[in-house]
């Protein structure tokens, strides 16, 4: 069912050769705090290549947005399997992100 899904879906995404990955893992009450990524050029941005955020695991609470007050950021809630490459728009004035862990129900 993985197979199938990444064929139908491969032709979605832009053609990159990406050659970072960072892999996090959280406790039940897990969370990585307010930060900034820049380390994605602008001429990357602008190609259409930005960072992939791929959850697996837990639901959890993704905020981005150009704020350090977590109150006044963008909530989305990030499930197994999701995906997220279309938000790269929006990381060209990130200040900050956050993602806390919702469930506990691939925990074992």
């Amino acid at each position: 069912m993985i197979a199938q899904t990444a064929n139908s879906t491969a032709n979605e995404f832009p053609q990159i050769n990406p050659d970072v990955c960072i892999v996090n893992y959280y406790t039940n009450s897990g969370k990585l705090g307010l930060h900034q990524d820049k380390d994605e050029s602008e001429s990357s941005l602008t190609k259409g290549l930005p960072f992939i955020s791929i959850s697996i695991g837990d639901t959890a609470e993704f905020l981005f947005g150009n704020t350090r007050d977590k109150d006044q950021a963008t909530k989305i809630n990030l499930e197994s399997g999701t995906s997220v490459p279309e938000i790269h728009d929006t990381f060209v004035v990130v200040t900050s992100l956050l993602i806390e862990i919702i469930g506990k129900k691939y925990r074992t």
